[in-house]
């Protein structure tokens, strides 16, 4: 007997939010020598994947990891409400952030051209977790 197809989709409430208490994702950083955890924050807004016009800041589910930077900087993606975030690696503050084509489901690397350091990111979206599909590449150029 053949099973019947279904998609493996995210069990969402019919406003489009998760059935299940917030946050739904969070950030955190870890001290590994003292073993405790320094900051933990949401990763996602709520209210965007939902289309609201108002930011719910309770973290979102999704897809991709994070960078840390040797200047202290953590970027990531992973949420679904296609945005690109990059961190203050010992606070947690969010120190800049851009709305991207297409959902940020990836892993951001870091390249150095020229003694200029780039961070790349695909933003091709996930199926799986329904956020906008696409096919850019990005460069975003740090700082010195």
């Amino acid at each position: 007997m053949q099973r019947p197809h279904h998609p493996n989709t995210p069990l969402l409430s019919p406003l489009g939010a998760p059935c299940s208490e917030p946050p739904w994702a969070v950030l955190t950083a870890v001290d590994m020598v003292k073993k405790e955890i320094v900051w933990e924050i949401p990763l996602g807004d709520v209210g965007a994947m939902m289309g609201s016009p108002f930011s719910m800041m309770l973290g979102t589910p999704g897809a991709g990891g994070p960078l840390a930077t040797a200047g202290g900087l953590v970027f990531i993606g992973y949420s679904l409400d296609d945005t690109l975030r990059a961190f203050d690696i010992k606070t947690g503050e969010v120190l800049w952030s851009d709305k991207l084509p297409a959902g940020g489901n990836a892993v951001p690397v870091s390249y150095e051209i020229d003694g200029e350091q780039y961070i790349f990111f695909t933003a091709g979206g996930h199926s799986m977790y329904q956020s906008t599909p696409g096919d850019s590449v990005l460069a975003y150029k740090l700082k010195k």
